[in-house]
């Protein structure tokens, strides 16, 4: 009786220590995406950064593709919860806005991950993710109560390629380069908002 209780205490504790060690083969794989490149990520790598045993990896991952799965699936969690950060506010509060509150509650925080883990684009971009068509959704919503509906139907396109083809360009950028044109976009987008915003709409003209 003592046996199978201490033996299913002890399971908790191990299951505990195996999710550790998962996460730390995915940040050593991350960090290899990130300051190396996709193409050169390989199991044998990982273990190595990570300080493990390759043996070891084939505990957690079979091969190449189920980490790369795995560190999609970790990204896209973080992003989906951030993205539901995005759909709180109500109508009017959308409209109540400054241009600049309306990109820094649209992009701010996802800019704040994708700068702090440069590998998720080189993870995700090949997928057109439910995510993504979510955040489309949601700032062709929130421009349309902006601009009006005609208007924010057609330049939340523009947006959206903006914000992703820079993120995406600045991937293939110097490693000091990458923070600094993440952190110009917000600006970028906002002189965009407020030169639509102060254009009349076609009822006014």
């Amino acid at each position: 009786m003592i046996a199978r209780l201490s033996g299913s205490s002890a399971r908790p504790a191990r299951q505990a220590r195996g999710h550790a060690r998962r996460e730390t083969l995915l940040d050593a794989a991350a960090d290899i995406v990130s300051h190396e490149g996709l193409a050169l990520l390989t199991l044998p790598l990982v273990a190595q950064r990570a300080g493990a045993s390759t043996g070891s990896m084939y505990h957690f991952f079979q091969d190449r593709d189920q980490l790369l799965t795995a560190l999609g699936e970790r990204h896209s969690q973080a992003l989906g919860a951030l993205i539901e950060n995005v759909l709180e506010p109500t109508e009017a509060e959308w409209r109540a806005m400054s241009p600049p509150m309306v990109i820094d509650r649209l992009f701010g925080r996802l800019f704040a991950y994708i700068s702090d883990h440069r590998d998720a684009l080189a993870i995700l971009h090949e997928s057109e993710t439910e995510l993504a068509r979510t955040f489309q959704d949601t700032l062709e919503r929130v421009l349309c109560l902006r601009l009006g509906e005609a208007a924010g139907v057609s330049v939340s396109p523009v947006f959206y390629a903006v914000a992703y083809g820079t993120v995406l360009h600045a991937t293939k950028a110097l490693p000091g380069q990458y923070g600094q044109i993440i952190g110009a976009l917000p600006e970028v987008l906002s002189a965009y908002l407020i030169t639509l915003t102060a254009q009349p709409s076609p009822t006014e003209r």
